[in-house]
């Protein structure tokens, strides 16, 4: 009885992350890949610490940082071009989604007889590739 329990629930979580909404995994990947050097507060990017201190330095009229503020700044800028590629990723999947929906609620409109049985048909537009 054991060894079936054991059996089962590798197969149930298999089958649970194989059935996912690809625009789940679309989003569950933004939200690690935007969990880089910034932080985001109030839906607002902001610079890292790092890269705020020591203040620049002006020598013979030119203005120059720190080796280490200006690493921080070109982890920042990965981080963030790899955030932002992400969000877009996420934004072309939520407007498919909307579409589709779009689709299938004028498909039940146009029906005869809408509601329970209508027969639930796949999205017609090719999902986002990124």
């Amino acid at each position: 009885m054991k060894s079936k329990k054991s059996i089962f629930l590798p197969v149930l979580l298999t089958i649970l992350i194989a059935c996912r909404n690809p625009a789940d995994r679309v989003r569950d990947r933004r939200n690690e890949e935007c969990k880089g050097s910034f932080s985001s507060v109030n839906y607002a990017l902001t610079i890292p610490e790092e890269a705020s201190s020591p203040p620049p330095i002006r020598i013979g009229g030119e203005w120059y940082v720190t080796s280490g503020r200006y690493n921080a700044y070109r982890i920042h800028a990965k981080d963030l071009s790899r955030c932002l590629f992400r969000e877009e990723c996420v934004r072309k999947w939520t407007e498919w989604e909307r579409d589709c929906s779009e689709l299938r609620v004028r498909f039940l409109e146009s029906s005869l007889i809408p509601g329970l049985f209508s027969i639930r048909r796949s999205c017609e537009l090719n999902q986002p590739v990124c």
